[in-house]
């Protein structure tokens, strides 16, 4: 049987107790794949602890690792199954130790997905970037500003930037820390950076076609190493920046 079978069995209370038993068989197959496809590590050697719990309108599963921990809340509106991972390890691609992940109908991972928060940098909105790995191969970034106001609620303060290159979607992971690196530059030194990087678009996290420019523009001369570029971190050297 799938893993959504004896989910569904498991929900319904059909012979829970069995279903739970397939469902953390199930648990044991798949996931040392799904881990060595998220951190590029081995987990072929895997052990962990296993828990699970129903409610009146779902089910609750954790399981525990030396290494990571996974959480799902599941219920019969669900039209998938997903869950949380936290890493207890150091991820070379991510500061974040969270990912989460959505998986077919026998719980082989489809995609998952983890969050950078650049902050604000005194701007009233952070900027956030949400990077998402299919199991395919392909690879999506959403670059987005957030309002930091206590009054948002969820989507509601979100502007997604639209106005990106296609090439800034191919994974990239070490433009990310190069981003990160600028933005700080420019808001502890604004006058060192006006200096080391007068040629490129305005920094506006209030608007998002300025901050797409910006990020376009950064993006695709840091991608060819332009000379521009490269002179601009000689002279950051020259001020110790």
């Amino acid at each position: 049987m799938l893993f959504i079978d004896y989910l569904k069995n498991y929900l319904a209370g059909e012979d829970y107790v069995r279903n739970e038993w397939a469902i953390e068989a199930k648990f044991k197959e798949k996931l040392p794949h799904i881990l060595t496809f998220i951190s590029c590590r081995d987990f072929s050697n895997l052990f962990f602890k296993f828990y699970a719990r129903r409610y009146e309108a779902g089910c609750v599963f954790a399981i525990e690792g030396d290494s990571f921990e996974l959480t799902s809340i599941h219920h019969s509106d669900k039209k998938e199954f997903t869950c949380e991972i936290q890493f207890k390890i150091k991820l070379n691609f991510m500061d974040s130790s969270y990912v989460n992940c959505r998986f077919d109908e026998d719980l082989n991972i489809k995609d998952f997905s983890y969050q950078i928060n650049f902050g604000s940098f005194g701007s009233g909105n952070n900027l956030f970037i949400e990077n998402t790995k299919y199991f395919d191969g392909d690879y999506k970034r959403k670059i987005y500003l957030q309002s930091v106001s206590d009054h948002c609620i969820s989507d509601h303060c979100i502007s997604v930037i639209e106005n990106l290159n296609m090439d800034i979607h191919k994974e990239n992971l070490e433009f990310e820390d190069f981003l990160s690196k600028v933005l700080l530059i420019s808001f502890r030194n604004p006058d060192i950076y006006r200096d080391a990087f007068h040629y490129l678009p305005a920094i506006d996290m209030k608007n998002t076609d300025n901050m797409g420019s910006f990020i376009n523009e950064l993006h695709e001369r840091y991608i060819r190493k332009d000379f521009l570029i490269i002179q601009s971190f000689n002279l950051l050297d020259m001020y110790k920046v």
